[in-house]
């Protein structure tokens, strides 16, 4: 059953089709006896409803109130991120003139020797991001002031956002990019090991 749950929490974290985790389990179906192909049909039904759940929460759109969206690349990005109540709406997004680096010192994470650095953004013309818009109802919450308080805000204008097809922003939205203040820059640092697994999964 090892297999099993390999290929589920490969496929909850990867987002993959639930198709191709399926086909697999029903294809060594014949190999289990009872018991264990209780456990399939219990598998088949959760990753089928896992994937439609994950789906819409991360496609869902902002809701007429909406007017403040905060524009994620970091750990922020990740879906645990998503379930903050005050967000009511989640866009994948381009933004344009910035680029990603791992020069900053964290304010709150703890890293070993020189593997401190969590990502920072600066003003670049040749470079583009990926990005994922948390969207709020008047102002987002002040612990997400606290958290990133190594950075400052900077609003960025509409036409350097490009939304992902299928997907569009608010004329109201007013968007901000949290971006590294001076004192916490440092260029002799590497990523934090547990902080960039959160990004990528992400």
């Amino acid at each position: 059953m090892c297999g099993l749950w390999v290929v589920t929490k490969h496929y909850i974290r990867k987002h993959i089709e639930p198709d191709n985790a399926i086909l697999y389990i029903g294809s060594i179906k014949q190999e289990l006896n009872t018991k264990q192909k209780k456990h399939i049909y219990f598998l088949m039904f959760f990753i089928r409803y896992t994937y439609q759940n994950m789906h819409l929460k991360e496609t869902r759109e902002p809701t007429e109130k909406t007017t403040i969206g905060i524009l994620a690349y970091g750990s922020l990005i990740h879906p645990e991120e998503f379930s903050r109540k005050e967000i009511v709406g989640v866009i994948p997004v381009k933004v344009r003139g910035f680029k990603r680096l791992f020069n900053q010192k964290p304010s709150w994470r703890k890293g070993e020797g020189n593997r401190i650095g969590v990502l920072n953004v600066e003003p670049s013309h040749e470079h583009v991001i990926n990005a994922v818009c948390l969207c709020f109802e008047s102002e987002h919450p002040e612990e997400l002031n606290t958290r990133e308080r190594g950075y400052t805000q900077l609003q960025v204008v509409a036409e350097h956002i490009e939304c992902y097809p299928g997907h569009e922003l608010p004329e109201a939205i007013e968007c901000y990019l949290f971006m590294g203040k001076e004192e916490m820059k440092r260029h002799d640092i590497l990523p934090n090991c547990d902080y960039l697994s959160i990004c990528m999964s992400g």
